[in-house]
C-alpha cells in the first residue's frame, strides 16, 4: 500500500470522528486538538466521501459551525456539506410529517404502532433536521397486524416494491430482492409512496414487527405495552428504545450476509445511540437498563453498543451500564457476539469500523 495513501486515511479517520463527536464526548483527533488535525491536512474529498458514506455530512456541518471553524475547511468542502445539511433539513422535515399521517392512520384502523429510530431521533434528539438523514420511515408493529398494516398502508397510497429513480415509479420484487428481504429478518418488504416531493419523491415505510433471533419471543409485545410520550410522537420507554437502537446497530454490525451486500455498520448508528443515551440519562441507569435487556434477551446487542462507545469516544458517559454488565457476569467481549438461529451461528463478529477507528 502507498504510504502516503495510508496516512491520508489515518487523518481522514481522525478529522472524522473529531467533526461528529456527539455533544458530551471528548474530541477525539489521536491526541491532538482538532485544529492541529485540521491544519495541514488535504484528504479534503475523501473526507467528504466517508462524510456522506457514514451519514454525517450534517451531522459535521453543524460541528463546523458550533466550533466556529467554517474558515478553517475549503470552501468547496464548507459549501458542499452547506448544501448537504440544507437538503436533509428539507427532506427530514417532509417525512416527519409523513411519518405522522402513517403513525395515525394505523393507531386509527386499531393497529398499535410506533415509529422508530431516525424518525424518533431526529425530533426529539438532534432537533436539527439537517444533521440527521432518514433512508426510509421505520415503524414497529406486532407479527399478528402485518396482515392489516398492508391493508391500510395500501389505502393510503403505498405500493410493495422497489423505487426505480430512471422510470419514477415502483416495480415489483425480484426473487433475489425477496431473498435480500429475507436477511432483514423482521422486516416487511419495503412500501413505497409516490409523491411529487422535491426533495422526497419515493417515500419509503420499514415496517418492523420482530427485534432478533436473540430476543425474546415476546419482545415486541413488551415492548409496545410500554409507551412514552415524546411530544411530537409516542414510541417505545428510553430504556426499550436504546435498546432497540442497540439491537439494530449489532445485527448490522455483524451479521456476514448483510454485510456482504454494502449494508453493515455506518457511524451515524453509535452517533444516534451515545445522544440518545446522553438525553436520557435518567431514565437509562445501569442496573435498570441490564435487567431490561435480560427480560427483552438483548443482552449481546446492549455490550456490543457500550463496548463500541467506550471504545469509540474514551469516556465514561456509559460506564454505569458496563459496570452493571460486568457485575452480573453478563459483558461480552467483540469475539464472542454471536447471533444464532436456532442452534446454528449465522454471523460471527464483523466490526471492521470500530476496530479501524479504536486503532487511531
Amino acid at each position: 500500500m502507498n504510504p502516503i495513501l495510508s496516512i491520508n486515511e489515518t487523518k481522514c479517520l481522525q478529522v472524522l470522528l473529531a467533526l461528529t463527536a456527539p455533544e458530551r464526548s471528548p474530541l477525539h483527533c489521536g491526541g491532538g486538538s482538532i485544529v492541529d488535525v485540521i491544519k495541514e491536512f488535504d484528504g479534503w474529498d475523501y473526507l467528504l466521501g466517508l462524510l456522506i458514506r457514514h451519514k454525517v455530512a450534517g451531522v459535521a456541518f453543524s460541528r463546523l459551525v458550533e466550533l466556529q471553524m467554517c474558515d478553517c475547511v475549503p470552501y468547496r468542502f464548507f459549501v458542499t456539506l452547506k448544501s448537504i445539511h440544507s437538503f436533509w433539513t428539507h427532506r427530514t422535515e417532509y417525512m416527519l410529517g409523513e411519518a405522522v399521517r402513517v403513525i395515525d392512520a394505523l393507531n386509527s384502523h386499531g393497529v398499535l404502532a410506533v415509529p422508530l429510530k431516525g424518525t424518533v431521533l431526529a425530533e426529539v434528539v438532534y432537533r436539527d433536521y439537517g444533521c440527521r438523514f432518514l433512508n426510509d420511515i421505520d415503524v414497529l408493529v406486532r407479527s399478528v397486524d402485518r396482515k392489516a398494516v398492508l391493508n391500510i398502508l395500501h389505502s393510503e397510497g403505498f405500493l410493495e416494491g422497489n423505487y426505480s429513480r430512471d422510470k419514477h415509479l415502483v416495480e415489483p420484487l425480484s426473487r433475489s430482492d425477496q431473498v435480500l428481504w429475507g436477511l432483514k429478518m423482521f422486516n416487511m418488504p419495503p412500501l413505497i409512496y409516490m409523491s411529487d416531493n422535491l426533495y422526497e419523491p419515493s417515500l419509503h415505510v420499514d415496517v418492523a414487527f420482530g427485534v432478533s433471533y436473540k430476543a425474546s419471543e415476546s419482545a415486541v409485545d413488551l415492548m409496545l405495552s410500554r409507551s412514552y410520550d415524546y411530544g411530537v410522537f409516542k414510541s417505545l420507554h428510553p430504556e426499550d428504545f436504546f435498546l432497540h437502537i442497540c439491537s439494530h446497530l449489532h445485527k448490522e454490525a455483524t451479521n456476514e450476509a448483510w454485510g456482504a451486500v454494502g449494508q453493515s455498520e455506518n457511524l451515524i448508528k453509535y452517533i444516534d445511540a451515545l445522544n440518545f443515551y446522553c438525553a436520557f440519562d435518567e431514565s437509562l441507569q445501569g442496573g435498570r437498563l441490564t435487567e431490561r435487556a435480560l427480560e427483552l434477551g438483548l443482552v449481546v446487542p446492549l455490550s456490543h453498543t457500550v463496548y463500541a462507545l467506550e471504545l469509540l469516544y474514551v469516556n465514561s458517559i456509559v460506564s454505569s451500564v458496563r459496570e452493571s454488565l460486568v457485575e452480573r457476569k453478563l459483558s461480552v467481549e467483540f469475539d464472542a457476539n454471536i447471533y444464532r438461529q436456532g442452534d446454528s451461528p449465522v454471523s460471527r463478529n464483523v466490526t471492521p469500523l470500530i476496530r479501524q477507528l479504536v486503532s487511531l
